[in-house]
């Protein structure tokens, strides 16, 4: 792609050399070659000017064109039985491109943060880094679930402007107090699309009579949109 870019450019580079040689040639009532020898100097710096210009184009165009979707996470939880915490995560997937984009099979996974012990953190902080300290991997917190979204037999459209909402639940124990949400939305037919994590603290349900009990909510909600 790139070769074949920079031969366009050469190409269209030199067209316009030998049209403004020959404009030169014709006006002034002077050979070609005289003219080429005024002109030659500048074609250098004219093919260069080319080529920017429609490196700016394209990248318009592709940037225009490109299939964009915004995940947006809304999360609430609520006591469910006398030992579990049911997690509803209502996923709002909006395309804010010109292109209609199908959608594909999802992923879904929850992470437990909390509570897990001193040494786990530490252990996981430190797995997180590469051996020479500089780039940041996310911690692998523990796996509560992980599993795939389907949309049925066929790809899910989303047009241009839409909105598509899909619902996940989860059922976690009533001892987890934080949670790391991520989801994943493939683009039909490809190995890549789009996706959105979100941290979520758990406020387990006060069933105290007439609850003054700070921070004490019947629901918790949390959002997150992707760049």
């Amino acid at each position: 792609m790139g070769i074949a870019f920079a031969i366009a450019a050469l190409i269209v580079g030199l067209i316009l050399v030998g049209g403004i040689t020959w404009l030169i040639s014709s006006s002034s009532h002077i050979s070609v070659l005289e003219s080429a020898k005024i002109v030659g100097p500048l074609g250098t710096p004219l093919v260069l000017v080319v080529a920017a210009a429609i490196a700016a184009w394209k990248q318009k165009v592709f940037r225009e064109f490109e299939p964009r979707l915004n995940v947006i996470h809304h999360v609430t939880h609520r006591d469910i039985g006398a030992s579990y915490v049911h997690i509803g995560v209502v996923v709002t997937l909006h395309n804010s491109s010109n292109r209609r984009i199908l959608l594909g099979t999802g992923r879904a996974k929850v992470q437990k943060i909390s509570p897990v012990t001193d040494d786990k953190v530490l252990s996981l902080y430190s797995d997180s880094k590469s051996g020479d300290g500089n780039t940041y991997y996310p911690p692998a917190w523990p796996t509560l679930d992980d599993f795939e979204i389907r949309y049925g037999r066929f790809p899910t459209a989303v047009e241009p402007g839409e909105r598509h909402q899909t619902a996940i639940e989860f059922i976690v124990g009533n001892g987890v107090k934080s949670l790391c949400i991520y989801t994943f939305f493939y683009n039909a037919n490809e190995n890549w699309g789009w996706g959105a994590t979100s941290f979520y603290d758990i406020d387990h349900i006060c069933k105290c009579e007439n609850c003054r009990c700070t921070g004490a909510t019947m629901d918790g909600e949390a959002a997150l949109e992707a760049p």
